[in-house]
């Protein structure tokens, strides 16, 4: 990675449709790598359209998972609560927001829960500043 200068204006860091990372099946997935490296605060935003979570009692949750230098998994440094209906669902962590430093890069990870849950055509946003 190069060395990045902090802007302060925010920028789009993943979006889930320019990824295809939108239609999940039950059990965890994560996305490919996210560059964090600029930024100091991130926004995680989900959009789940009307009629997009089906099965019985689905329950979807998205979080942005850190990854330090030596390739380990930092869990859940922003999660939405369970998402269980249509909606925008929005969390931010970061310096000013939580007092939490972010690693150089992150991933996405997505569960799904419940009996032969599934969601299609989910919005997942990372925004960075």
């Amino acid at each position: 990675m190069s060395s990045p200068v902090y802007a302060p204006n925010a920028v789009t860091l993943f979006n889930s449709s320019v990824n295809g990372f939108e239609d999940f099946g039950a059990g965890p997935v994560s996305s490919g790598l996210v560059d964090l490296s600029a930024s100091t605060d991130v926004l995680l935003a989900v959009t789940v359209p009307a009629g997009a979570l089906s099965g019985t009692g689905p329950s979807l949750t998205v979080q942005l998972d850190g990854i330090d230098p030596a390739g380990n998994p930092i869990l859940a440094m922003v999660k939405t609560p369970a998402i269980t209906g249509a909606g925008t669902y929005t969390m931010s962590g970061g310096l000013h927001s939580s007092a939490l430093v972010l690693p150089a890069r992150g991933q996405v990870t997505v569960a799904l829960g419940g009996a032969g849950a599934a969601a299609t055509g989910i919005q997942i946003t990372v925004t960075g500043r």
